[in-house]
């Protein structure tokens, strides 16, 4: 029996499953994973052998300071990488990678009920057809209600309670309305509009215009000679 055991070495719950298996003379293999990680067969092997929660401890110091420093993760909020606990959601918000948008959507629709409001908080194109990611959204679950919800906001300021206002924006204005209706509260307020163009390509190009500005305004000083 090959008996391999991942964890942190000054864990307690390592040093209890190292302990478990020495009273029995059990020979197994400890891995810190702090020290040597894991290879992506093995991550994905314990992930499917204990599920993704059981590989995260939300209470766990480094975990809060490397993702939200300061912000407990309400135990209310699960890990998961079983995309069927979408079924039966009414609301479904998108927060992955441009290049996983298309695909993270058509896996949606093969599980959400028809009209199930997908929100994306996803910025930019898409690489290889420069279309909104709404636009994309729409056609790989075209039964879908899509929203873009957008803004100049920072994860971890909102999850601080820091104040913060974004726009819910759609075709389907009742949808934008439901996201705002579900998600606003005192500090963080959402607006909504059906002017989708205009929100996704102001989050999508807003570095390039902060840039362009940047450079025009620098160029002017130093023609005037200024410092």
């Amino acid at each position: 029996m090959n008996i391999q055991i991942f964890g942190r070495s000054k864990c307690f719950d390592t040093k209890k499953a190292e302990r478990w298996f020495k009273e029995r003379r059990v020979r197994f293999q400890s891995v810190d994973v702090v020290k040597y990680g894991m290879s992506r067969g093995e991550l994905s092997s314990v992930k499917n052998a204990v599920g993704l929660e059981a590989l995260a401890d939300p209470a766990y110091a480094e975990f809060q300071k490397k993702l939200l420093p300061g912000v407990a993760v309400p135990p209310s909020i699960r890990l998961t990488t079983n995309i069927a606990c979408a079924a039966g959601a009414d609301l479904v918000i998108m927060a992955v990678p441009s290049f996983a948008i298309r695909s993270t959507a058509a896996r949606l629709a093969d599980v959400v009920k028809p009209a199930t409001i997908i929100a994306n908080a996803g910025k930019g194109l898409e690489d290889a057809t420069l279309k909104r990611f709404t636009q994309v959204i729409a056609e790989a679950a075209p039964a879908a209600r899509v929203v873009a919800l957008s803004g100049p906001s920072h994860a971890e300021e909102v999850a601080r309670g820091v104040p913060t206002t974004v726009v819910s924006a759609s075709e389907d204005l009742a949808a934008a309305e439901r996201v705002q209706e579900l998600l606003m509260n005192p500090a963080f307020r959402i607006y909504v509009n059906a002017d989708v163009i205009g929100v996704e390509c102001a989050v999508a190009m807003k570095n390039a215009y902060a840039l362009g500005v940047t450079l025009a305004v620098g160029l002017a000083q130093k023609r005037e000679g200024v410092e």
